[in-house]
C-alpha cells in the first residue's frame, strides 16, 4: 500500500514537472539551478516509484 502523503507528493511533483517541461525546452521560461536540482531529484523519485510499482505488479 502506498502512503497517502507520498501519493499527494507524487501527484504534485508530476504535475509540476509536466507543466514546466515544454516551456523550459523551448526557452519560454527560465529556471535557476535550485529549480533544476529539485526537479531532477523529484523526477528521480517518481522514476524509482514507477519501477517499484511495475515490479510489484509483475510479481503479483
Amino acid at each position: 500500500m502506498v502512503d497517502e502523503e507520498f501519493m499527494n507528493w507524487l501527484i504534485e511533483i508530476s504535475a509540476d514537472l509536466s507543466t514546466k517541461r515544454a516551456p523550459s525546452f523551448y526557452f519560454e521560461a527560465e529556471y535557476d539551478e535550485d529549480d533544476a536540482v529539485n526537479g531532477a531529484k523529484g523526477a528521480e523519485e517518481v522514476i524509482k516509484f514507477g519501477k517499484r510499482f511495475i515490479e510489484a505488479v509483475r510479481n503479483k
